[in-house]
């Protein structure tokens, strides 16, 4: 469902927390948003926490990176310094 601009920017207002709870509880016309604009309102929830998902994974992936990077560097630390203390022995 498309969601006009005028819609968009007062769900971004009330807040997607909120325009979820009142959705769910079934008190959206408190936060002055017509029966009519419910629709739309749904809608907005979801494309939010679509970009939540598609932010968490983005963020996920990177961590893995690091982490792999961070586990490649303690490993080659470890071979240049017995390396290095194996060189003071002979």
């Amino acid at each position: 469902m498309t969601i006009s601009d005028a819609n968009r920017s007062h769900f971004e207002m009330i807040g997607k927390d909120r325009l979820a709870l009142a959705l769910a509880t079934g008190t959206i016309h408190t936060l002055g948003v017509s029966e009519q604009q419910k629709g739309e309102a749904i809608a907005s929830v979801r494309e939010q926490d679509a970009k939540r998902d598609s932010a968490r994974q983005v963020e996920a992936q990177r961590f893995i990176t690091i982490l792999r990077w961070t586990i490649v560097a303690a490993v080659a630390s470890v071979v240049a310094a017995i390396t290095g203390i194996a060189a003071l022995f002979r």
